[in-house]
């Protein structure tokens, strides 16, 4: 009875694997997507609408000198695979370049004042076996997002709303 509880009460949180986070925002889905539009413009990121969307939808990649939600360079690398997807092991046998990033931010409008916003990051990188570099054409490998970078952006953009809303009254 008590090993079933302590299992349980151990047991790591289950990570929603390939879904996008959501969070609802106070505000209508215009105004988010305005200052989302700026926020991701200043953090270097190529922002552009989704081919047949052109009301809801953001396509995102990050342009040269990236940043993370904390300011921070984004630096995509073999340390932030294991950091931003979910685990997976990287074989010390083989090497992995041309990491890349591309994102989708999706607004739905809750109602006049309320719009839930989803973000969705795709991560990808060149994968080959080292020792035969010269003969492997190597490929391109995928990886699920852990919606870690996700929610670090979509909470930046709802206290850019808050914050400015606040100010605006």
């Amino acid at each position: 009875m008590i090993l079933p509880a302590l299992i349980l009460a151990f047991a790591p949180a289950k990570i929603d694997a390939g879904a996008a986070s959501h969070q609802q925002i106070a505000a209508p889905c215009s105004v988010v997507r305005a200052k989302a539009n700026q926020y991701f413009i200043e953090h270097h990121f190529f922002t552009g609408a989704i081919a047949g969307d052109t009301s809801a939808g953001v396509s995102l990649g990050p342009g040269p000198g990236a940043l993370a939600p904390s300011g921070a360079p984004l630096v995509l690398s073999r340390y932030s695979i294991h950091r931003y997807t979910l685990h997976r092991h990287l074989s010390p046998m083989k090497s992995y370049s041309d990491f890349r990033v591309t994102g989708q931010l999706s607004l739905t409008s809750v109602s006049a004042t309320s719009c839930t916003a989803s973000l969705h990051f795709d991560f990808s990188a060149f994968e080959y076996v080292w020792s035969l570099a010269v003969i492997d054409d190597g490929y391109r490998s995928q990886f699920t997002s852990n919606g870690v970078l996700e929610r670090g952006y979509l909470d930046s953009i709802t206290a850019l709303v808050i914050d400015d809303g606040k100010t605006s009254r």
